[in-house]
């Protein structure tokens, strides 16, 4: 059984929560507008680099998604929003 929290405790621990959210979001928006990512999905690929693009692009295109349903909920009213579509830029988080 966890032991009760004092309401200080809890304050807390929802303010790392936040904290450790807004630096997920954070990392992931900068991913999606690195130079070197917007180059590979502009770029006209061939051979192994471009097997291994497509299998990364793939991932990428399901990344945003993932992070709305894992950061998105908890009852905090807060949810991260990327591109609507693959590497179409990036989002901000609506409060």
């Amino acid at each position: 059984m966890t032991p009760l929290r004092s309401r200080e405790q809890a304050a807390a621990a929802v303010t790392a929560a936040v904290a450790e959210h807004d630096t997920i979001q954070a990392n992931l928006l900068e991913l999606d507008n690195s130079f070197g990512k917007r180059l590979l999905a502009g770029a006209t690929l061939t051979g192994e680099t471009k097997k291994r693009w497509d299998v990364v692009a793939a991932d990428l295109t399901t990344l945003w998604p993932d992070v709305r349903r894992l950061l998105g909920g908890g009852g905090q009213g807060r949810r991260a929003d990327g591109p609507a579509a693959p590497f179409r830029g990036a989002g901000a988080c609506r409060d």
